[in-house]
């Protein structure tokens, strides 16, 4: 059984490679069943014809048991955009969205997500907001994701 806890879903996804923290396992269960664990994380940014004012984080997990699984935003390594908390009662994969958004465009840079599994961080994934265009006339912004 799959219960998913949000302010907001989202379905958009691409898949993108970052950096990863060996994943943490967590379970409730005193039985011999998997415990959870986080084994991808994809970014996307459903604006794709206008500069970027959403970022989507999907979490897969697979697993069973009870967490909190939190999305922490960051700017330029140091400082904290916003961090969401989202319980899950799994009971086998899941996936957990979480979605940041800013109204106006999105400030020049380098940011990063962390997902935490009951406050420990195990996987992160890095995105820039870059200029694209031929000339400066032409210019807009788009996120690009980290290889």
């Amino acid at each position: 059984m799959l219960i998913r806890f949000g302010a907001i879903i989202a379905v958009s996804t691409v898949a993108i490679v970052g950096c990863a923290v060996k994943p943490a396992q967590y379970s409730n269960q005193s039985d011999k069943s998997q415990p959870l664990e986080i084994v991808d994380v994809d970014l996307s940014c459903p604006d794709v014809d206008t500069p970027p004012r959403e970022i989507t984080a999907t979490v897969k997990s697979v697993g069973t048991g009870t967490v909190t699984i939190s999305a922490r935003w960051m700017y330029e390594k140091t400082q904290p955009v916003n961090q969401t908390n989202q319980s899950l009662y799994a009971n086998g994969p899941a996936i957990t969205t979480f979605r940041i958004a800013n109204p106006k465009v999105w400030p020049l840079g380098r940011y990063r997500v962390g997902i935490l599994l009951n406050g420990r961080e195990v996987q992160v994934r890095k995105f820039s907001i870059t200029m694209s265009g031929p000339s400066t006339l032409t210019q807009r912004p788009e996120c690009t994701f980290a290889h």
